[in-house]
């Protein structure tokens, strides 16, 4: 949510509304990575101006019945294990170098050798004072009990993805010692 708002207030492309407050901005934008992971890319193609645009399907409540668990948990359960079973890797800006790593190791492309500068270039850009800003906007968010709860599916399935990532990163460290 933090990224998503510092991105669209610096004029990224984004539909929310930037100028305000985070808190009424995640409040209106409530949970992006539920809403991304509850999308399926269906299909994507070039077009004439060479920008990709893709269409996506939304996900179909009829495949999750469960008559033990709301609507929401069942959608929350199969996203989590759609991160499992749909995701080669799963990285996390907060460790960016290490997924470059293991998505360069886990589909033989050339992610970390080729991205590593451009991210240690864009660094410069990322002040101490800006990082001190991000840090407080999610204290913000986190401290506020009506964001929390817009928030909780994203928070659920965020979690799911660093323990995912944390596997990972074991797995590789397995891998490189044999």
């Amino acid at each position: 949510m933090v990224s998503h708002y510092y991105f669209c207030k610096d004029g990224g492309e984004s539909n929310a509304p930037c100028q305000q407050s985070i808190e009424k901005f995640a409040l209106l934008v409530r949970s992006i990575f539920l809403h991304q992971m509850a999308s399926g890319v269906n299909k994507c193609e070039q077009d004439s101006r060479l920008k990709w645009s893709c269409a996506s399907k939304r996900l179909s409540l009829d495949k999750l019945v469960d008559s033990n668990s709301t609507k929401e948990e069942m959608v929350l359960n199969y996203l989590e294990r759609k991160l499992v079973d749909t995701f080669a890797v799963v990285g996390l800006l907060d460790e960016y170098e290490t997924s470059l790593a293991l998505l360069q190791e886990a589909l033989g492309l050339p992610f970390y050798d080729e991205c590593i500068t451009e991210f240690s270039n864009s660094k410069i850009n990322n002040t101490d004072q800006r990082a001190l800003e991000r840090i407080a906007s999610k204290k913000k968010l986190l401290e506020n009990e009506d964001v929390r709860k817009a928030l909780d599916a994203d928070i659920r399935l965020y979690r799911k993805a660093k323990e995912l990532f944390e596997k990972q990163k074991e797995r590789s460290r397995r891998y490189w010692k044999n």
